[in-house]
């Protein structure tokens, strides 16, 4: 509905909770994490119990294709940029490394990594960090990787990573120092609030909506991060350098990745799959 009228569903959410303020027979049931709206008394308690099972069941099957088609696309832009590098296309400079950590099985994984806080007390998850040697000074730039397929990125999703990025260890200006009654403060140590050779770098597969708003100009998502210092990446770029490497096959994620769960379900790798699907004549 909210897609068709064109406007947001936690605006038709917000109808709906003042209509049944005053239409008191409208009725409202949260079901895993969802809202479901309904007339009192129009269905049995049977017919009522089958309606929650069923939705149930929808629920869990979008939240599982949404989990996967996330991480089927960070494998995606890995696999893209790994074939980039070796074909000398992946131009960042002229020595580069990825952050790598190894699992309890004992492989090397070089995505989803985690990293402490400031003050220990978490670990903050990014998809990929990558490093890259410069001539001028000993540190190396630090590209930090966010690889969303969505089209609803938010103003509030990049300020909330840039948060992340100040409150990590690794990357960020401030300093924990102590007081004297015990507690801890943060003093910023730089004129940024994170290291000046840290740059977030997002991979999304449009520029988004102009919804962003910043002072009296409206802006997408791609033009915000952009404006902010962060570089945009989109899945398109990764789609035709695949293409570029394997010219008889058709390269779209969108389509490979729903391809890939009808007929595997999660059973395989979307990895593997792809692999095949470029290599198989």
């Amino acid at each position: 509905m909210a897609k068709e009228l064109g406007i947001y569903s936690k605006t038709i959410a917000n109808y709906l909770d003042e209509v049944a303020c005053v239409y008191t027979d409208l009725a409202k049931e949260e079901i895993a994490g969802s809202s479901y709206y309904y007339i009192r008394n129009a269905l049995t308690p049977e017919e009522m119990e089958r309606e929650r099972e069923y939705a149930k069941g929808i629920k869990t099957e979008q939240t599982s294709y949404k989990l996967a088609l996330g991480k089927a696309h960070e494998d995606f832009c890995q696999f893209a940029i790994d074939e980039m590098m070796q074909h000398g296309d992946f131009k960042v400079g002229e020595e580069s490394w990825w952050h790598e950590v190894v699992d309890r099985t004992g492989v090397k994984r070089r995505r989803d990594i985690f990293l402490s806080s400031l003050d220990k007390s978490k670990r903050y998850e990014y998809d990929g960090i990558l490093y890259v040697k410069t001539p001028v000074g000993k540190e190396p730039n630090v590209l930090v990787w966010e690889m969303k397929y969505r089209g609803d990125l938010s103003r509030d999703f990049y300020d909330r990573f840039i948060k992340k990025l100040y409150d990590t260890e690794d990357f960020s200006t401030m300093q924990l120092v102590k007081r004297d009654d015990g507690r801890f403060i943060r003093i910023k140590t730089g004129p940024a609030l994170f290291k000046s050779n840290v740059m977030p770098v997002f991979v999304t597969p449009s520029v988004g909506r102009k919804n962003i708003q910043v002072g009296d100009r409206s802006m997408n998502f791609a033009e915000y991060v952009t404006s902010q210092g962060g570089k945009i990446v989109f899945t398109q770029e990764y789609e035709r350098a695949l293409e570029k490497y394997y010219p008889k096959k058709k390269v779209n994620f969108q389509r490979l990745f729903r391809d890939w769960w009808k007929s595997e379900k999660g059973k395989g790798t979307f990895e593997d799959f792809l692999k095949k699907y470029l290599t198989l004549d």
